[in-house]
């Protein structure tokens, strides 16, 4: 099983724009992610008091301290993680199996960025009735968007799914509609952009809700198997220069993101597939705002997420269809 793979992305202006994939000129932005919360409870704990998630989320969970203890990470490793990074990352780890999230670190807007792209392709692909029913300039497309995170095929693409569903918000409604089908019922897709950014990068899309989307992809919940095959397919033949944070801890499938917050430190995120010491795959999201609010730094600081989270889960279930 693969996944995602990385980097962030600029919005498009007029004619477009293309992802900066350079470490020395980072600069991304993308579509909005609808959220899905899935039917189990997750629990969040701040220093001092506990909070419970219900299945239905809430906008209130959007600004609550991301804490969850599910199968993968244990209450030590969590502790572990917040001694380590404090608020500058954040970790979401799924099992393939359906069951809860463990999730910790950093709720300060999380903003999309590139990650967005997967959500787009995924809906192409739905539209089309899997990848026989996509046209040459769309296979493309799409294989720049995800190898390369290319804004400006990015961009195509959302074009067309505007075209097909009636205009930016109808787009962002059927991509919300895939989120939903992952069982998260938090994420909006955004249809505001903000300075030359996308719309759909300027999207709130926590960590514990873009482990849930990956999990339910992989276990093919959202698409049927061809689509989630050509999909995940893509999102392993990341570009060199993108190879960084989680492909260093092994990840044969990722798509990462990264863009200023408005007073412009960066955010740096990436969103995949690990692989335990047992053999068996998990989901994973995490994200990077480094102290300096440099790329550079936050692509390190994510390169350490992601390989303290290769060390810590040593065992992982069996992936379950759904």
């Amino acid at each position: 099983m693969a996944l995602l793979t990385g980097c962030g992305q600029q919005a498009v202006p007029s004619a477009g724009s293309t992802d900066t994939l350079s470490a020395a000129a980072p600069t991304q932005a993308h579509p909005q992610p609808t959220s899905v919360r899935a039917t189990e409870t997750v629990t969040i704990t701040p220093p001092a008091a506990t909070v419970t998630v219900p299945p239905d989320g809430g906008t209130s969970a959007l600004n609550a301290p991301n804490v969850g203890v599910g199968q993968l990470l244990t209450a030590a490793d969590l502790a572990q993680f917040a001694e380590r990074f404090g608020d500058t990352a954040a970790v979401a780890v799924a099992p393939l199996d359906g069951e809860p999230i463990s999730a910790t670190g950093d709720t300060r807007s999380p903003y999309a960025w590139s990650t967005a792209k997967v959500l787009i392709v995924a809906q192409t692909l739905k539209d089309a009735g899997g990848p026989e029913g996509l046209t040459a300039d769309q296979v493309d497309l799409i294989e720049r968007s995800l190898s390369a995170s290319d804004n400006e095929a990015a961009a195509a693409l959302h074009r067309q799914l505007e075209d097909s569903h009636g205009g930016l918000q109808g787009a962002a409604d059927a991509m919300a509609d895939l989120l939903r089908s992952a069982g998260d019922t938090d994420t909006v897709i955004s249809t505001v952009g903000r300075d030359s950014y996308s719309t759909y990068g300027q999207t709130l899309w926590r960590v514990d809700e873009q482990a849930r989307f990956v999990a339910a992809l992989v276990r093919g919940c959202v698409l049927p198997a061809a689509a989630t095959d050509f999909l995940v397919e893509d999102l392993g033949n990341v570009v060199e220069d993108q190879r960084w944070g989680l492909a260093d801890a092994g990840s044969p499938a990722f798509k990462g993101g990264w863009g200023p917050d408005p007073d412009g430190q960066y955010l740096v995120r990436q969103l995949g597939v690990l692989r335990a010491g047992d053999g068996n795959d998990y989901a994973v999201a995490i994200t990077a705002r480094p102290g300096d609010g440099s790329f550079e730094s936050g692509q390190q600081l994510l390169t350490d997420v992601a390989q303290w989270v290769d060390q810590r889960v040593t065992t992982a279930p069996a992936a379950t269809t759904c």
